[in-house]
Parts: structure tokens; C-alpha cells; sequence
């Protein structure tokens, strides 16, 4: 076990100040990390300048599986009111690089102080390539049309597969911090860009006219999981996706001007 001399930050509004720990360093890999992590939360997809039916949102789920140290699959799903969000991915990853590197940890949260530990821990980089679909349907008549989703007037129906490139950064372990115990930490970021291609045209957008498709689209975002402390030794994972981008399979009424699109998932979940 290496014990080790480390600072805690404690954060109170614009206010900081730092006070020197043992620690104790029980595990510290970045490729230990949990390969399943499910996430339950919360989804929106929105659309800008588009005169679309409205926004979509509703309850979403989040999944990763780690398959090997080069290969990755996420999924979205958004299940709401007005719309269905389907989102499988697969990432490979042709490049990494592990380094030591000093990082702060999430110790403690209360009403206005988050409390963190500053150490040095492995953490993993890599660059990769990834892919996927992505499926949409909004559709304000859903309930009114006896649950068919494309049959509602002012429904949109919108698929694209997607290619694209990612940066990762993983980290993962254990420490025993004096006077707070054991902490699991574990981190999985992914920073990404993608070329958009349509497959599944807009439909029966307002007025009864369909969507132009040519071209490509495009959008950039990021997604990551952050484990932390709950209670006791237990712990849970907080996780997020928020893309920007001008999707390739959607446009506006009348004309072939793609609106901005802004997508979010956000959720707590447990890893496996």
C-alpha cells in the first residue's frame, strides 16, 4: 500500500482554501473500470428556428459496456411524451497513452461546499474513431392517434448513420483518505465530432409539405461518467451527453436550411 501526503480543497461559493491528508492508495488503474454503467435520468432533444413541432422530452436511459481496452459501446435511449430518441455507438480506439497525472477527486457535497482531494493518479488517453445510427421521432399526436407514431399530422421522423472521431480520458481506483474512509473514484469522458449522414427522411413536417435531404450534417459534444460517494462505501455514477450540431436528416419547412440542434441526456446511475 503506497501512503502518501495529499491537499484537500474545500469550496465555498468563490472562497477556497486547502489542508494536507494522509492518504493511502489502494487501487489506481484506469482500465479497472466498471465495464457496464447504466444511467437513468432525464433526456431533450431541441430544435432551433425550424418551426417543427415542438421540442422533445421526456425520461432517458444511458449504457455503457466496456467490450476490451480498444473497443466501447454507448447507447441512448429518451423515451418522452412527444417523441422517441434511439442512439446506438460504437467506438475504436487506435491510440492510447497512460500517464500520471495530478487530479481532483469528489470527496464530500453539501448545500454550498464541495470537498475534493487532490492526488496523483494514472489516468489513461486515448484517440479513436466511432459510429453509429441515430433515430428520431416527435410526434404531438402521439397519444391522440392511438399510440402510431407516424401517422400523426406535424410528425417528424428522422434517422442518420454517423462517423466520426473521439478523445477519451479514463481513470479509475481506490483511496482510503484520513478522516473520511474509503473513496471509489472513477471517471470516462469522451469528447466527439461527427459527420452526419441521412438514411430516414423528415416527414409530414407542419402543413403537410415533407423535409428536403441532401448533404451531410455535422455536430460536436461530449459525454461522461463521474463516480461518486453516496453513502458509506457505497457509490454511484453521475452521468451526461450534450451535443450542438445541424443534424443531416432534418430541415426546415420550405427551404434546405438545417435548424441547430441541441441534444442533452443527464442521469445518476450504478456501474456492474
Amino acid at each position: 500500500m503506497k501512503q502518501l501526503s495529499t491537499l484537500v480543497f474545500c469550496l465555498l461559493f468563490a472562497t477556497a482554501h486547502a489542508q494536507s491528508i494522509n492518504v493511502e492508495q489502494l487501487e489506481d488503474d484506469p482500465r479497472s473500470h466498471q465495464r457496464n454503467v447504466l444511467t437513468f435520468g432525464i433526456f431533450t432533444s431541441n430544435q432551433f428556428g425550424s418551426g417543427l413541432s415542438g421540442d422533445a422530452y421526456g425520461l432517458g436511459v444511458s449504457g455503457m459496456y466496456i467490450i476490451n481496452d480498444d473497443l466501447d459501446i454507448y447507447a441512448n435511449l429518451g423515451v418522452g411524451f412527444n417523441a422517441l430518441d434511439i442512439e446506438p455507438v460504437a467506438q475504436y480506439f487506435f491510440y492510447d497513452q497512460q500517464m500520471r497525472r495530478r487530479m481532483l477527486t469528489l470527496i464530500g457535497s453539501s448545500y454550498n461546499t464541495n470537498t475534493y482531494l487532490r492526488t496523483d493518479q494514472e489516468y489513461l488517453m486515448r484517440l479513436g474513431v466511432r459510429g453509429g445510427f441515430h433515430y428520431l421521432i416527435k410526434s404531438p399526436g402521439f397519444f391522440e392517434d392511438g399510440f402510431q407514431w407516424t401517422t400523426a399530422d406535424g410528425n417528424t421522423t428522422v434517422g442518420s448513420l454517423f462517423f466520426g472521431g473521439v478523445f477519451n480520458g479514463r481513470r479509475a481506483g481506490k483511496l482510503n483518505a484520513e478522516g473520511v474512509g474509503l473513496i471509489k473514484f472513477a471517471t470516462d469522458a469522451n469528447y466527439f465530432a461527427d459527420v452526419m449522414l441521412p438514411v430516414v427522411t423528415a416527414s409530414k413536417l407542419p402543413g403537410g409539405n415533407d423535409a428536403l435531404t441532401s448533404g451531410l450534417g455535422w455536430r460536436v459534444g461530449a459525454n461522461n461518467r463521474v463516480k461518486q460517494k453516496l453513502i458509506g462505501n457505497a457509490s454511484y455514477f453521475f452521468s451526461y451527453q450534450l451535443e450542438i450540431g445541424q443534424y443531416a436528416d432534418l430541415f426546415v419547412e420550405g427551404s434546405d436550411t438545417r435548424p441547430l440542434s441541441i441534444r442533452v441526456f443527464a442521469g445518476i446511475g450504478f456501474g456492474f
